[in-house]
C-alpha cells in the first residue's frame, strides 16, 4: 500500500476545510445526519448535524443507528467470502446446491453471477408480493415469490443490479451455516469486529438510539413511510452507525477474515465497474500535493424510505469517507466525492445549491416547459447542473408517498423529458398514473417502458394485469 504523508499544519489545514465543507452540506443540502473521514487511522472528520429524532428533539451522534440499505450488501458479500474461505461454499457453485427448491430455470445460476449483479434476476420482487411492506415473509415465502419471476438475461450475459439476487445470498448464509441471517452475520461479522451498534433488523424489535426516517419536501421535514425488510432479507436489511462501519472498512482494506487469495479477488475489477465482491469500483489518478500516485476506490450506497447512506473506501490512501442520513433526498455520491478530495488535499469545494431546487416549484405546478428551458439554460452555463436520473425518480416517488400524487406526475413527466429513453422514467410515470386511477396514461407509460427495455418484466407483469 502506498504511504502519503502530510505534515500538520496541512493536516490541520484539510480539517478545517472538511469541517466547512461539511457545513455547507447542512446549509445548502439540508443535510440531517452523519458524516465520517478517516486517513491512515486518524480521524480527520466526525460531525453530525440535526435529530435522529425530530418528534423528541434527540440528537444525532457517531454511535447512532441508522438503516444502511443496499451497504448492507457489502456485509452480505464479505460474508460470503469469508465462507469461500472456511472452504464452507466455492464462489463458483450453482445457487441450487444449496437453494434445491429454486425453480429449475435457475439451474444455471452461480453464486459469482449474483455477487457482481450479472444473474439475469429481476430487481425487485416488490410487485410479486401482497401487503408489502408491512407483511413479514419467511425464507421459504421469499423462495416462492423468487420463483414466479423470470431472468431478463441467461446468467453472465449481461449486467443488471438486483436485489433480489443479494436476498437469494442471504439465503445461501443461512443454508451454510444453519442459522438465521442475522444470527450467522453476527457469528462471521459483528461478533468478530466487535460491531456492537450493528445488526439485521428484524420487524418489531427495539433497538437503542435507532434513528427514524425522514422525508424534506417543499421545505418541510416529513415523517418517511414504514419498509418492512423482511422480504429484502441481505440486500438491504442492516442497520449501523458511523462507529462501526469505519471498523468493518478497515476489514475490508485488511481482509483479516479472509485468505490473501480470495481478499485480492474480492477487491478485483471485474466487469460493469464492480469488484468480483460486488462493491462499485474504479480507478483513479491524480496528481496529489506531494507526488503523483494511482488508487483504487470501492464504495457502495444505500437508499430506503427515510434513509441515505455511503461508505468509500480509497484503498492507496487508507482513506475512509462514511455518510449517513436518516432525511431523504440527499446526493450522497456528491458528498463522498467531495469529502474525499478534500481529505486527499484537493483544492477547496463548493457545494451549491441542487438543481432540481431551482426547478421544483415550477415542475409541480405543471409548467414543465419552461421549467425544461430553464434547465437547458443552466445546463448550457455550466455542466455541473445536470440533474441525475435517481434525483427525478427519488422526488417522483416522496410526492407519491404523501398522495401527492399529480405533483408527481408531474414530476416523472419532467423525467421522461430530460431523459426520453429512460425506461425507469416511463415506469415510475405508469405508477403514479395507477395511483391516480388513469389506467389508460398508465398503459401508455409502461408500453413506452417496454419498447425502450424489453427486459423491464415489471413493467410487463403491470401491463398484463391492468389490461385484463
Amino acid at each position: 500500500m502506498l504511504s502519503y504523508t502530510i505534515n500538520s499544519q496541512n493536516k490541520q489545514s484539510i480539517k478545517e476545510d472538511l469541517l466547512f465543507l461539511s457545513k455547507q452540506f447542512r446549509d445548502s443540502l439540508n443535510f440531517n445526519g452523519s458524516l465520517f473521514v478517516a486517513k491512515n487511522n486518524e480521524v480527520l472528520l466526525g460531525k453530525s448535524f440535526g435529530y435522529s429524532n425530530f418528534e423528541h428533539c434527540t440528537k444525532i451522534t457517531n454511535e447512532t443507528t441508522f438503516r444502511i440499505a443496499s451497504v448492507s450488501k457489502m456485509f452480505t458479500s464479505y460474508a460470503i467470502y469469508i465462507l469461500a474461505s472456511q472452504n464452507k461454499l466455492r464462489l463458483e457453485d450453482k445457487v441450487v446446491k444449496y437453494l434445491p427448491k429454486l425453480n429449475s430455470k435457475f439451474n444455471n445460476l452461480k453464486i459469482s453471477h449474483i455477487l457482481n449483479h450479472r444473474s439475469g434476476l429481476t430487481r425487485t420482487v416488490d410487485n410479486y408480493l401482497e401487503n408489502v411492506p408491512h407483511l413479514t415473509y419467511s425464507s421459504d415465502e421469499i423462495i416462492n415469490v423468487v420463483n414466479k419471476t423470470d431472468l431478463a438475461f441467461q446468467p453472465d450475459e449481461s449486467f443488471q443490479y438486483s436485489n433480489v439476487g443479494y436476498s437469494i445470498l442471504g439465503l445461501i448464509i443461512e443454508s451454510v451455516t444453519s442459522q438465521s441471517y442475522g444470527e450467522a452475520m453476527k457469528s462471521l461479522i459483528f461478533s468478530p469486529l466487535s460491531l456492537h451498534q450493528t445488526s439485521h433488523e428484524i420487524e418489531g424489535r427495539v433497538i437503542k438510539n435507532i434513528a427514524s426516517g425522514y422525508n424534506f419536501l417543499e421545505g418541510e421535514t416529513l415523517k418517511s413511510e414504514h419498509e418492512n425488510k423482511s422480504h429484502v432479507l441481505a440486500a438491504g436489511s442492516i442497520m449501523s452507525s458511523i462507529k462501526d462501519l469505519y471498523r468493518f472498512s478497515q476489514e475490508i482494506i485488511k481482509g483479516t477474515l479472509l485468505t490473501k487469495e480470495l481478499h485480492q479477488q474480492y477487491l478485483a475489477l471485474d466487469k460493469n465497474f464492480r469488484t468480483h465482491g460486488g462493491l462499485i469500483t474504479w480507478n483513479y489518478s491524480s496528481k496529489l500535493p506531494l507526488e503523483e500516485k494511482e488508487g483504487q476506490i470501492v464504495m457502495h450506497s444505500g437508499l430506503c424510505p427515510g434513509f441515505s447512506s455511503t461508505v468509500a473506501i480509497f484503498l492507496e490512501h487508507n482513506l475512509v469517507v462514511i455518510g449517513l442520513s436518516n432525511r431523504n433526498p440527499i446526493d450522497m455520491s456528491k458528498m463522498y466525492n467531495k469529502l474525499g478530495n478534500v481529505a486527499l488535499g484537493f483544492e477547496k469545494e463548493i457545494v451549491n445549491t441542487p438543481t432540481i431546487n431551482k426547478l421544483n416549484a415550477l415542475i409541480v405546478k405543471g409548467k414543465l416547459n419552461e421549467a425544461l428551458k430553464l434547465y437547458r439554460t443552466l445546463l448550457d452555463k455550466d455542466d455541473a447542473h445536470k440533474i441525475k436520473a435517481t434525483e427525478l425518480n427519488n422526488l417522483g416517488y416522496n410526492y407519491l408517498q404523501y398522495q401527492m400524487n399529480k405533483k408527481a406526475i408531474n414530476v416523472f413527466t419532467f423525467f421522461t423529458m430530460v431523459y426520453p429513453e429512460n425506461a425507469n422514467a416511463y415506469d415510475s410515470l405508469g405508477e403514479a398514473y395507477i395511483t391516480n386511477n388513469n389506467t389508460d396514461e398508465a398503459i401508455k407509460a409502461y408500453t413506452k417502458a417496454v419498447a425502450l427495455n424489453p427486459n423491464n418484466n415489471h413493467a410487463k407483469s403491470v401491463l398484463k394485469k391492468i389490461k385484463q
